[in-house]
């Protein structure tokens, strides 16, 4: 395995670690710091267009002289090519005028979008900037207890949550930079139809290219985010299946296009839970209408927050048909890098979370997607306990521990509160 491209532990950097990650460093684990602020790389010129009849998709890719390059699975959305060396405003030109056919029925440039943990922050940018970090580290003496008892299982009372669950499994997509169907946690977990959808190719790897994509001075700094995500699922419920699917690049960026494009196939390939552990500074109408063809469809999704420790919440978390998820520490305080604001619907812990790496590796990660990887995991438990009538998310919501009084500054800022796995499977028992 390609590991990424480390700050040794000897390194001084200016953001606080915990005792606990103080000591871990000490013990031989190698460290990865990363700011959170979202800094997204610029994506090859593409746009993308929703036709009102997919049957013109030749015709008005003729009449503009444009390549197609994508289509979704449902929804009329396709993604078309543009020259290389077009301008930013030849560009606009072009989207400004398929706007305007009347077959479109909408027209956007293709967006960049990142895992909020991926991007780099070495140390003197930290210092100058100022900005919150998280930190991963692989661990140098892996042992399976770090992984089943840590912090967060009592946290959200794991372990009288799973006495609930009744053997049935449930699929979750994980939309991210792939997962490690290897590594012994998740070999017999992965669904089949996995795919890679930035390099439109069967399965979804989770591995490093070598260079340094977003010229951000670190290389294949995202590798292990999917299987990071897919074992913080399986450790909440031990019934998870995952569905892996590729949209991230090793440096953790990919497009909105490929995110809509997951988003149809998980729909269509069973998942009853989809992790979106990423975001992006605008909105898209491609993921929105795939998101909202989720949820009519009656699948949960829930995305990060964001890790820029500011007011607001990145898209598509911020969806309507989305459970925005933000992070909180092992005390129940907000975390320094998660975001919030009025949008957030459930907190979890999110910092010094234990989990799979490629290569039979095993890490420490913190950040907004770790803690929607524990809430997607509550929602697969309900899914596993009631596959019929399950509402994960309002289960939620009604067990959830209110946090104002340890973070009176971000009232009604940190959703419905911090998840309680137990109290949520006993709302779903109820009925």
């Amino acid at each position: 395995m390609h590991m990424p491209s480390v700050i040794g532990p000897a390194l001084a950097v200016t953001c606080l670690l915990s005792p606990l990650a103080s000591a871990q460093l000490s013990q031989g684990a190698t460290s990865q710091v990363r700011r959170g602020v979202t800094t997204i790389q610029q994506v090859e010129p593409r746009i993308t267009v929703g036709l009102r009849q997919a049957s013109d998709l030749d015709a008005v890719a003729s009449d503009w002289g444009l390549p197609v390059v994508g289509t979704t699975s449902f929804g009329a959305a396709f993604e078309l090519g543009l020259p290389p060396d077009a301008t930013p405003q030849l560009v606009s030109t072009i989207e400004a005028g398929l706007a305007a056919d009347p077959r479109v029925r909408f027209s956007e440039q293709s967006m960049g979008l990142r895992a909020p943990e991926s991007t780099g922050c070495l140390a003197p940018s930290s210092e100058v900037s100022g900005l919150p970090c998280t930190i991963s580290f692989y661990d140098g003496d892996p042992a399976p207890e770090k992984y089943y008892d840590q912090p967060l299982s009592p946290i959200i009372d794991l372990g009288n949550a799973q006495t609930y669950l009744p053997g049935v499994p449930s699929l979750v997509a994980v939309i991210d930079t792939g997962v490690d169907a290897s590594h012994s946690l998740l070999a017999n977990r992965i669904h089949p139809a996995g795919y890679d959808f930035t390099q439109d190719a069967v399965g979804a790897p989770d591995v490093g290219d070598g260079l340094d994509n977003d010229f951000d001075g670190l290389v294949d700094e995202a590798v292990g985010h999917g299987t990071h995500i897919a074992g913080t699922i399986v450790l909440i419920n031990p019934d998870a299946w995952i569905l892996p699917l590729k949209v991230l690049d090793s440096d953790g960026n990919g497009t909105s296009f490929d995110v809509a494009e997951a988003i149809y196939h998980a729909v269509a390939n069973g998942a009853q839970v989809i992790n979106l552990s990423l975001g992006m500074a605008g909105e898209s109408v491609a993921v929105a209408e795939a998101l909202e063809f989720a949820h009519e469809l009656d699948v949960e999704v829930y995305a990060a927050a964001g890790n820029t420790g500011d007011y607001g919440i990145s898209f598509p978390a911020s969806h309507h048909d989305v459970y925005a998820v933000t992070a909180v520490d092992d005390q129940d305080v907000k975390a320094s890098f998660a975001s919030f604001g009025p949008e957030v619907d459930l907190a979890a812990p999110g910092v010094e979370i234990y989990s799979a790496m490629p290569g039979e590796a095993w890490a420490w990660w913190s950040g907004t997607s770790m803690s929607t990887a524990v809430v997607s995991g509550i929602a697969s438990m309900v899914c596993s306990i009631d596959p019929v009538e399950h509402e994960g998310g309002k289960d939620m919501k009604n067990g959830c521990v209110e946090l104002e009084l340890l973070n009176p500054a971000y009232y009604d800022l940190l959703g419905y509160g911090r998840v309680d796995a137990a109290e949520t499977v006993e709302e779903t028992s109820k009925y």
